[in-house]
């Protein structure tokens, strides 16, 4: 059965949360904030901002702000030092106000074993929350997918066979197919390619994005973050116009003479010293899983997902049928 996402939530809280409320101005006055961890906050938009603010001017902060002690070398390995650290990583927006407005706040410590911890406790704290919209809830879906397959990066060739997979998990703790998780990893892509400013618009529905194209975008090489819809627009559209014409053969005789020496040594060549490699990605989009699963007899037990890879060598592939014989 599926369980609440909100009363996951409570129970990991209530077993990383000590019991007594923080009023200690040590802590309060070495707060630090995460960026990494901020991003993950659902944004506001400006009108959320100002009614929170009036809020807390009128009745002060009546929630306490969540803080993770730890230490330096857990958020960061190479760290030369190992101070503790009170890093933030619930109520960004509170914490703002009330130290631009000198309003008072208490703080509740909680106990984390990584950052990787903290990050999916937050993506299930955004998830829980109220009146989410389909593209937050994809998008917060995405994220976690995203960062369990980072922690866990499960082996398709587990020995047991018994292991369950990251997508298989999620799609029945969200009642949703694995597809629907898969693409959901990719607008999450697709929403991180975005500045901050045009993600906050975005996801508050201020501005109007196909979610094919933010997943479009998810799946591109960006160097840089985009700013606008055309900047999407343009990028995801410009592969498509390139259009490659098809020439008539004409390589030098000299590439010819050479590349027939190394075909001859190919056709002695052992089983695996050249290989093809299949991308569960390539299987995935081109609706090739069965048809791969059944041509590789592969049990069902194994998934083939976008994170799959498979090879095999240059003797195997004429036999197959997947090229001409050498």
């Amino acid at each position: 059965m599926k369980k609440d996402i909100k009363d996951i939530i409570q129970a990991k809280a209530k077993a990383s949360m000590t019991n007594t409320l923080l009023n200690d101005e040590g802590i309060k006055k070495n707060i630090l904030i995460l960026p990494i961890l901020k991003d993950l906050i659902r944004p506001l938009d400006i009108d959320e901002v100002e009614q929170l603010k009036i809020n807390i001017i009128a009745n002060g902060c009546q929630d306490s702000l969540k803080i993770w002690q730890t230490t330096q070398k857990v958020i960061n390995p190479d760290s030369q030092t190992n101070e503790e650290q009170f890093v933030l990583i619930d109520g960004h927006n509170r914490y703002k106000i009330c130290t631009e407005n000198n309003i008072s706040f208490a703080v509740s410590i909680m106990k984390f074993q990584s950052l990787d911890d903290v990050i999916s406790w937050m993506i299930d704290l955004q998830l829980g929350r109220r009146n989410m919209s389909p593209n937050e809830i994809a998008y917060y879906r995405g994220l976690k997918y995203n960062q369990e397959k980072k922690v866990e990066k499960t082996d398709n060739f587990s020995i047991t066979g018994t292991s369950v997979k990251t997508s298989q998990k999620l799609a029945a703790h969200y009642g949703i197919n694995e597809k629907t998780i898969r693409r959901d990893a990719e607008f999450a892509k697709g929403v991180e390619n975005m500045t901050s400013e045009l993600k906050r618009d975005f996801l508050n529905g201020n501005i109007k994005i196909p979610k094919k194209d933010i997943e479009e975008l998810g799946k591109a090489n960006i160097k840089e973050k985009v700013e606008s819809i055309e900047s999407i627009t343009n990028y995801i559209a410009s592969p498509k116009t390139v259009k490659i014409t098809k020439t008539e053969k004409s390589t030098p005789q000299l590439i010819t003479d050479k590349a027939e020496k190394i075909r001859e040594k190919v056709k002695n060549a052992n089983d695996f010293d050249i290989t093809i490699k299949i991308s569960g990605r390539f299987l995935v989009t081109n609706d090739l899983v069965e048809i791969w699963r059944d041509l590789r007899g592969i049990s069902k037990e194994i998934l083939i997902d976008e994170s799959f890879e498979d090879s095999i060598s240059i003797y195997q592939a004429p036999f197959l049928g997947l090229i001409k014989e050498l």
